[in-house]
């Protein structure tokens, strides 16, 4: 049976035991869902209350683990937070289904630090414990989905502002993109864009993933218009540990729209190995 570990304080009449602190193993609930924010900070995970101190899922403080289905919102885009998991030697045969419901990665770690491996945004991930040892599954190649709407504001920026599709995928780990769904809503004003002034999906940096994004017929229409873009025909060359983004490739901003306006993109995507495998 799945358990965790309390501490509480001896209550015999012993005088030599009473008052030291002792652990009691529990039972624990399999599958059972967990949520954790970890708000944009590093989070400890622990099967011991008070160690580490702290019983509150928060940044950098340790959470009672109850059960074993994780659902981990690391909050805002950016760079990877730090999830540690409790010490080895309370979780022999223990298993937890990691999924990262945020819009950053999960950086997973041992509970000394040790790199496990990096969650992608609406990703998952296998750990599992031998009591010595914790190794993470990431399922290499499963297909992932992020939904990105980008705001009139950042369409009329989006030329020297590009928006983050999918965030950075850890180290040693790059970002495929296998297509990209577009609905424009340009029902409030339409836009206007120069003979040049197409959209694109690229590895931040400027490494190209899809081909021109047209947008005449698209976004100046004051409607609402749908496409859908595979990659380039040609080779791409992944970029490892970059995020991928939606960008004005032209030589200005787009002019028009209304505030009431949005482009909303699908990506569909996977992350792999950027390193040499077997």
């Amino acid at each position: 049976m799945l358990s965790f570990l309390r501490n509480r304080q001896q209550q015999g009449l012993n005088p030599a035991t009473r008052g030291t602190t002792h652990y009691e193993i529990l039972p624990l609930t399999a599958f059972e869902p967990v949520t954790i924010p970890m708000n944009d900070g590093q989070v400890i995970l622990t099967r011991s209350v008070g160690n580490p101190a702290g019983t509150t899922f928060g940044t950098n403080i340790g959470g009672l683990l109850l059960g074993n289905n994780l659902f981990v919102d690391p909050q805002s885009s950016g760079a990877s937070e730090n999830l540690l998991l409790p010490l080895e030697e309370h979780c022999v045969g223990l298993i937890l289904w990691i999924t990262n419901t945020g819009g950053e990665g999960i950086a997973v770690q041992n509970d000394s630090g040790g790199a496990l491996g990096t969650i992608p945004s609406n990703g998952f991930g296998t750990a599992l414990c031998d009591g010595t040892t914790w190794q993470l599954d990431l399922t290499d190649g499963q297909t992932l989905v992020a939904n990105t709407q980008l705001t009139n504001a950042q369409m009329l920026l989006v030329a020297g502002t590009p928006v983050t599709l999918v965030p950075a995928p850890g180290a040693n780990r790059g970002t495929i993109i296998h297509k990209v769904y577009l609905v424009c809503d340009s029902s409030g004003g339409a836009y206007t864009a120069g003979a040049a002034d197409d959209l694109e999906v690229q590895y931040a940096g400027g490494v190209n993933i899809s081909a021109d994004i047209e947008t005449s017929g698209f976004i100046d229409t004051g409607g609402v218009e749908r496409r859908t873009y595979g990659v380039l025909d040609s080779e791409v060359i992944v970029t490892p540990n970059v995020a991928v983004e939606i960008f004005n490739n032209g030589g200005g901003e787009f002019g028009g729209g209304n505030a009431a306006n949005t482009l909303s993109v699908r990506v569909w995507y996977s992350t792999v190995d950027t390193v040499p495998f077997s």
